[in-house]
């Protein structure tokens, strides 16, 4: 009787924690989407290549 209220708690947890995240989730990729997060910096820089050069950018880490 203990085990199966345990287990049964245990899957309201699991259902409640699922749902709070795919909301954070949803919530969080939307503003992102809208643009409340300002743009990543970058760096522009031209790659040498057999033809020429290449456009790109360069995205710094966190770690430097």
């Amino acid at each position: 009787m203990i085990g199966a209220i345990r287990t049964g708690l245990t899957a309201m947890l699991q259902a409640l924690k699922v749902f709070a995240f795919r909301h954070f989730y949803r919530f969080s990729s939307a503003r992102s989407w809208r643009g409340q997060v300002g743009p990543a910096p970058f760096t522009d820089m031209q790659v040498p290549a057999a033809g020429g050069t290449i456009g790109a950018r360069l995205y710094p880490n966190s770690q430097g």
